[in-house]
């Protein structure tokens, strides 16, 4: 929750909902591409509450969960 709450400070407007460990932003890749690092980084970096807790990403877009395509950034 730490995380979520950290995304939604930075994007509320565009945070849609999270899912167990997932969480599901609204964005054009090729507009939003420094957003996206953004919350990645911001997502990799370790937690105030347990600072030896650090967390990887992947991020994934499309239009529907169940075909989601893994992009590299």
């Amino acid at each position: 929750l730490e995380k979520l709450i950290e995304l939604y400070n930075i994007l509320p407007d565009k945070l849609i909902f999270n899912i167990h460990d997932a969480y599901i932003i609204k964005a054009n890749l090729k507009l939003d591409q420094p957003l996206i690092i953004k919350c990645k980084k911001l997502l990799e970096t370790p937690s105030n509450l347990a600072p030896n807790l650090k967390l990887n990403t992947n991020c994934e877009i499309g239009f529907r969960l169940d075909k989601l395509k893994t992009i590299k950034i």
